[in-house]
């Protein structure tokens, strides 16, 4: 097994233990017996409007004081340690690339999963969360530039828009290898889901 192949495996582990399941990594149905925000640390949207109390990420307050770090001055005890700063889940994600002149229209795929709050039995009341994996595919016109983003609702997801932006490319000081027209193109996933009660948040999350 060659280096490159190691660090490949490395890769993709992590993607499972941080992100969770994708095409060919992972179970794409799985059963997890632990709320799916807290299996995985990365790789979810929540919805925009959601309350902060589901926006916020409870785990960043219970960082504790690394061992030495403390004293007994009243200068260090009276200061507000990080713990106090809250960490908030993101609602959108997306990437931005340049396209030549000449393409009129891009083809967006978005894969994602989406987690169910299920109980074992009328008599067993522990909580089970079943993924299903979910996937669609949107055609989106290229114009030479956009004055307002462009908004449209994927498919039979629920609330899941996908944003478009397009700006000309200014060339200035030489063409920088960049041909005559290009463009910069921005593509977003938003979560504008509904959001759940609180026990159940995570089922209007993306994953």
């Amino acid at each position: 097994m060659t280096s490159v192949e190691v660090r490949a495996g490395l890769v993709r582990a992590l993607e499972l233990d941080l992100v969770g399941p994708a095409e060919g990594l992972g179970d794409p149905r799985e059963i997890l017996a632990q709320v799916p925000s807290r299996w995985y640390l990365n790789g979810f949207l929540v919805p925009v409007d959601a309350p902060v109390s589901q926006r916020a990420d409870e785990m960043v307050a219970d960082e504790l004081e690394a061992p030495g770090e403390g004293t007994d001055t009243d200068e260090d005890s009276s200061s507000e340690g990080p713990s106090s700063k809250k960490s908030f889940f993101p609602s959108s994600c997306g990437l931005s690339f340049l396209v030549p002149q000449g393409v009129a229209c891009l083809t967006v795929r978005v894969s994602w999963g989406d987690y169910q709050r299920v109980t074992l039995s009328e008599t067993d009341e522990r909580a089970m969360w079943h993924r299903t994996p979910r996937q669609e595919q949107l055609l989106l016109k290229l114009p030479n530039r956009t004055s307002r983003p462009i908004k449209q609702s994927l498919p039979s997801a629920d609330g899941l828009e996908v944003v478009l932006l397009v700006r000309p490319v200014s060339l200035t000081g030489g063409n920088g290898g960049l041909p005559a027209g290009a463009r910069s193109v921005s593509v977003f996933l938003v979560n504008r889901r509904t959001p759940a009660p609180d026990i159940r948040r995570e089922e209007a999350f993306a994953f």
